[in-house]
């Protein structure tokens, strides 16, 4: 009786220190660095053109939609629905084409 609460007791304090090995290798992960876009010679007005035609460039509808389903009483109308959304690898292009880089924000 006593050697099987000994063995649950070093079992739970394998788990314990698990665990906790676990969570602290998870805090001291670095950071990751912030971007920022960075041109050699910008004016804040050229910064905010460029980023507001870029977005302008990069918006994009997305549709979706689905048919009837079912009938008599179970019967579901079809649906649509349509969002615009950011395409993220065009603003990129975009701001490249202009002359920006995406760099490590400073500390």
């Amino acid at each position: 009786m006593k050697k099987s609460i000994i063995k649950d007791k070093a079992a739970m304090l394998i788990v314990i220190i698990i665990f906790v090995s676990l969570i602290s290798a998870c805090a001291m992960a670095p950071p990751v660095p912030e971007k920022q876009w960075y041109k050699p010679v910008f004016t804040q007005e050229e910064w905010a053109k460029d980023k507001y035609a870029c977005m302008q460039q990069a918006q994009q509808t997305r549709a979706s939609s689905t048919g009837p389903t079912g009938g008599g009483i179970f019967y579901e109308p079809g649906q649509s629905k349509s969002e615009v959304v950011t395409n993220w690898e065009l603003f990129n292009a975009c701001m490249e084409a202009r002359g920006w880089s995406l760099r490590d924000k400073p500390q």
